[in-house]
């Protein structure tokens, strides 16, 4: 492994002597702090595409919750906002199909658990159709 003082004397011979060298240290540092900075434009276009998507989740969270409370009368939706808001961070970029297909994946999945208690129960000593609560 090769010391700091190996590293400097490669550097010099090879021209990259900064320390003798100002004016080529100005410039290499001129051009990392240009690289480094982000513009006014990538920030303001970085907050444009999150806050769309916080708008997104917040309106697919809310019209969820609406839906389940109103249509399905359950009086505290806890997984339909959660299911909602998930879907779409899972489906950034490939919006469309990839929330088509988290869609029908957890219509699938809802689908056999809800067949496999109706078939087996719920556990523990319970028959089938049996509700776990008086």
């Amino acid at each position: 492994m090769a010391s700091k003082r190996d590293k400097a004397a490669d550097w010099h011979r090879n021209g990259l002597n900064l320390a003798t060298d100002p004016r080529r240290l100005a410039e290499l540092l001129a051009e990392l702090r240009s690289r480094s900075v982000p513009t006014l434009r990538d920030r303001w276009n970085r907050v444009r595409y999150n806050l769309v998507l916080a708008l997104q989740a917040g309106l697919a969270a809310g019209l969820s919750w609406v839906i389940v409370t109103s249509w399905l009368k359950n009086p505290d939706p806890v997984f339909a906002p959660i299911a909602a808001v998930g879907t779409l961070a899972a489906s950034v970029g490939q919006r469309f199909r990839r929330t088509v297909e988290l869609i029908i994946g957890v219509t699938v999945g809802i689908a056999i658990g809800e067949v496999f208690i109706l078939l087996f129960g719920i556990g523990g000593g319970s028959s089938p159709g049996s509700s776990p609560w008086p």
